[in-house]
């Protein structure tokens, strides 16, 4: 039998899920019945290809959240474990969750004016950043391991054995 936490946490994902899986589907249509067919003149392909994008990321970011959300049953249909908490959000999920907000945000606001479009490159901008912060600038940039300073006793060990390698390994032998 399942811990009631697990009962619980299955419960809160699956409303969490499902007010997301709303919030996304009510963005959706008010964009399209006010711009596609209400203001039908000044809807373009750039306002497919920019909803089409929307839609794209939508779809994994919920499929993402749905994924770790998902509730772990044994072979007799019990509840063994109610997934990944989203109430709690802490790592991808949390990027997932805002890039679903950032959408609903430029959608609704994309119906007022295209200028809005412009958010969503908030998006791939903080990607770049994250990107550079934690992984480019790092690499390329980080100074260089300072090798430690040999005391003397190592240092005259050192310089013994490279005067040693310098020396000629043969030798003549005369009888």
């Amino acid at each position: 039998m399942a811990k009631a936490s697990a009962k619980k946490c299955l419960e809160s994902n699956t409303k969490i899920l499902r007010r997301h899986l709303y919030a996304i589907l009510l963005a959706n249509a008010l964009f399209l019945a006010v711009r596609a067919v209400w203001m039908n003149h000044s809807f373009s392909y750039w306002h497919w290809a920019g909803f089409a994008s929307l839609v794209v990321c939508y779809y994994v970011c919920y499929k993402s959240l749905a994924s770790s959300a998902e509730a772990e049953y044994d072979d007799e249909g019990k509840l063994i474990d109610g997934g990944t908490d989203l109430a709690t959000v802490q790592g991808l999920s949390e990027y997932a969750f805002d890039v679903i907000y950032v959408g609903i945000f430029v959608q609704l606001g994309a119906i007022l004016t295209d200028w809005f479009w412009l958010v969503w490159l908030i998006i791939p901008g903080f990607a770049f950043f994250k990107l550079w912060t934690l992984v480019l600038w790092p690499f390329f940039f980080a100074p260089r391991p300072e090798e430690p300073e040999e005391d003397e006793k190592k240092k005259r060990k050192r310089e013994r054995q490279e005067r040693r390698a310098q020396q000629p390994k043969m030798r003549t032998v005369f009888r």
